[in-house]
């Protein structure tokens, strides 16, 4: 009956004519893939209404408008109602809740495969073109969120470190938390900051003919330091690997030829990418005990303690100059 009752709304508000309407996979909002009549399809979502999720919503319309202008086929496009409005509230007796529509992108995504060199060459340049784009976009509501997705504000994750069952694997966490209290936090002020994407993980990267890349899901956008993004998409290309350095490597070179590194940044991607597996681990970890039922949530959990693992017994010297001989740059002093 709610599903009836949305696709009368959604069909209503949008002017579409949906014939079907099936439920995805979702983490916090509720996802649905729309079909219409005339064979076209759209990504429909749903939001619990608050004042701030709407203002969060239409920042993340304004940056996919302005990403538009410059590419029209990698980005999901928003969608305007019959009102001119790229979102519209919902009333249903005592509750109220928000939808949008998105074009649908197709393609086949990151974690279907096993990617070749010439695929993770293909998705570090178009996050180095994704950044480069961003690089000259702002907006305040982006700037003012402080989320616990953003390896900035790891310290926020540390409420979530109790729902980690096994000692062993919270000290793990523990350990890396510590490490960038120490390495990393005194340096954040003089990395480069920008508007990035903040989650290209594999099921939000699709792969098309040709090695075309598009991304997925603008949720987590977030004004913070610009090597996170290029940190974030390494560990998730690579941390299904027995040895995750050889992806995340091809992941760097070809990002590092659309934007180049500076040398602090390159000594700090390993604390960063061991930083945003924990936050992952956290979180999965936090999910489970909330809803043991919601499967999605903890799609990456196995994968990150591997690379969490491997991590800790890798040094850090280590890692920094595997990735300083993959970018043939010496270490500056």
């Amino acid at each position: 009956m709610e599903t009836l009752q949305l696709k009368e709304n959604t069909n209503s508000l949008f002017g579409l004519q949906i014939s079907t309407i099936k439920k995805l996979s979702g983490y916090d909002n509720e996802n649905y893939l729309v079909k219409c009549r005339n064979n076209k399809k759209y990504i429909l979502k749903k939001y619990n209404f608050s004042k701030e999720n709407l203002s969060l919503i239409q920042a993340e319309n304004h940056c996919l408008e302005y990403l538009n202008k410059h590419n029209n086929s990698s980005y999901p496009k928003p969608i305007y109602s019959s009102n001119k409005k790229c979102c519209e509230i919902i009333k249903n007796l005592n509750n109220r809740y928000i939808i949008r529509i998105l074009s649908y992108l197709e393609g086949t995504f990151l974690g279907e495969i096993k990617p070749k060199e010439i695929h993770l060459e293909a998705i570090g340049s178009f996050i180095g073109n994704l950044n480069k784009q961003l690089r000259n976009y702002s907006n305040h509501c982006i700037a003012a969120r402080k989320l616990p997705w953003d390896i900035q504000h790891l310290s926020l994750n540390k409420k979530y470190l109790r729902y980690i069952s096994h000692p062993g694997n919270r000290k793990i966490v523990f350990f890396f938390i510590q490490q960038f209290e120490e390495f990393v936090l005194p340096q954040l002020n003089e990395l480069r900051k920008s508007t990035i994407h903040n989650d290209t993980n594999e099921w939000n990267i699709l792969l098309k003919n040709k090695n075309k890349v598009c991304i997925i899901d603008f949720g987590d956008l977030a004004e913070t330091q610009l090597v996170n993004e290029v940190a974030i998409s390494m560990v998730y290309a690579s941390y299904s690997n027995e040895n995750p350095l050889q992806n995340a490597s091809s992941i760097l070179k070809s990002y590092n030829q659309v934007i180049e590194l500076t040398d602090k940044e390159i000594s700090l991607l390993y604390y960063l990418m061991a930083a945003k597996l924990c936050i992952s681990v956290c979180n999965s970890a936090y999910s489970r005990k909330k809803d043991p039922s919601n499967k999605y949530a903890l799609i990456s959990e196995k994968n990150a303690w591997k690379m969490l693992r491997f991590l800790v017994k890798t040094s850090p010297e280590y890692v920094e100059n595997t990735f300083r001989k993959v970018l043939n740059k010496k270490k500056e002093f």
